[in-house]
């Protein structure tokens, strides 16, 4: 049963066959032969950020783990089934970067597009696979590019292998997504080179746009698809989203949580915006340029 906010509570389900995660701040659990798991969420106005990343998710063809609020033991968070089969094997990035540039190496600078497909290259011979997986990559660095996600560190994404299929893995921990890192200043955790690397918010590029180099150095199709996938984030799809989450907890949505992801939202588009138009508008003066030499 759900209460007058939407959390349904776990403490009878979690009363057996309950484990703690330490490492990770979860508890996983076992309920109708399937296994899920239960995070405390850091902050209350996070609390519908894997909701809201969950639904966005879906709008661009990312398998995403399925979430739903939830107390338990008098902490609020939210719960998720596991995201792997049986005859699943998963392989995090930290893993992938780590089988070629060793154990020494500081592996967090290497989460850059750069490095991973030189990582990627080395670990997969097959041409096909490589290029699924560097765009099914790429498709994910867009997807915290609209969520305004600086959290995609190397432990929590990878890569799931079974006897059918070799792809980026469901993803999960969207709840840092709509930090001022991200919607104000465009820092990602995954990033362009080792050279875009940031480890806190103190040495982030403020005069610099993580966004602009991409495009730069992208095909012109990423810059169509970053151009059609903004209107995802417009103020009306993101009053949908927040309307059928209500639909789904069958309760409003906390009235200042709502109106602060609106508002971040709001700022993330035009950052976005402007530095798509900026861009735009930098190369036809060089095109002009060319032209009139």
């Amino acid at each position: 049963m759900r209460d007058n906010f939407g959390i349904i509570n776990l403490d009878e389900l979690l009363l057996y066959d309950l484990n703690e995660i330490k490492e990770y701040k979860l508890y996983s659990f076992n309920y109708q032969e399937k296994k899920y798991f239960f995070k405390a969420v850091s902050k209350m106005d996070k609390l519908y950020n894997e909701l809201i990343g969950e639904a966005l998710a879906k709008k661009v063809h990312l398998p995403c783990a399925h979430y739903d609020l939830a107390e338990f033991n008098n902490t609020i968070g939210v719960y998720s089934e596991n995201i792997f089969k049986p005859n699943d094997k998963y392989f995090s990035m930290e893993n992938i970067l780590k089988a070629y540039f060793g154990k020494t190496c500081n592996l967090s600078i290497k989460n850059n597009l750069e490095d991973i497909w030189i990582a990627i290259d080395n670990y997969y011979q097959n041409t096909s696979i490589k290029k699924t997986l560097m765009t099914e990559i790429t498709d994910l660095f867009i997807f915290d590019i609209l969520i305004g996600n600086p959290d995609r560190h190397i432990e929590n994404y990878g890569i799931c292998e079974n006897e059918d299929t070799i792809h980026l893995s469901k993803i999960i921990d969207n709840e840092n997504m709509l930090s001022p890192i991200s919607i104000v200043s465009a820092g990602y955790s995954i990033s362009i080179d080792e050279s875009d690397y940031f480890c806190s918010e103190d040495n982030l590029n403020y005069n610099y746009n993580t966004i602009s180099k991409f495009l730069y150095y992208s095909s012109r199709e990423y810059l169509n698809v970053l151009e059609k996938r903004l209107d995802l984030i417009s103020e009306n799809e993101i009053e949908n989203i927040l309307q059928s989450i209500e639909e789904r907890l069958n309760a409003p949505i906390i009235p200042n949580i709502r109106n602060n992801i609106k508002n971040r939202f709001e700022k993330n588009y035009s950052m976005i915006f402007n530095t798509i138009t900026s861009y735009k508008n930098s190369n036809k003066i060089k095109t002009l340029k060319n032209i009139s030499n």
